[in-house]
């Protein structure tokens, strides 16, 4: 009885372990979010914004999968798997909607502040959604 309370216990600490790890992954994730968030507030940079996004997104996508599956993914592909990650969105709000800035934006001298907001918006969704509790 007291071996088998020793492994439930042993059991029940991995687990907490593992939710308090992803839960920090996801608690800097989010404060780094806020922080460009911030950043883009003080400077109206969007086309930097859009760069920073994408870096924290690809790194959030690191986090769950091999490198070899994201590390490589660019332009269309790469908004085709922010769309598709874990269940394919039919919106497609990365190929179609607000998404688009990640890969106009460095073309652009300037970002339409509603435009940054709105990928702002869509990436804390998207890393919310990703990094759930």
């Amino acid at each position: 009885m007291a071996a088998a309370l020793v492994i439930l216990l042993a059991l029940l600490a991995h687990l907490l372990v593992r939710r308090y790890k992803k839960g920090a992954l996801r608690r800097e994730t989010l404060a780094h979010l806020e922080q460009l968030r911030e950043n883009y507030r003080q400077q109206g940079d969007g086309v930097a914004l859009s760069q920073h996004l994408s870096i924290l997104l690809r790194r959030v996508a690191l986090s769950a999968l091999p490198k070899e599956q994201v590390a490589g993914l660019t332009g269309e592909k790469w908004l085709q798997f922010l769309d598709n990650f874990n269940q394919p969105d039919k919106k497609q709000p990365f190929q179609k909607g607000p998404g688009r800035t990640l890969l106009t934006a460095p073309y652009q001298q300037q970002v339409d502040p509603q435009e940054a907001e709105a990928l702002l918006l869509l990436c804390q969704e998207w890393i919310e959604k990703h990094l759930s509790k």
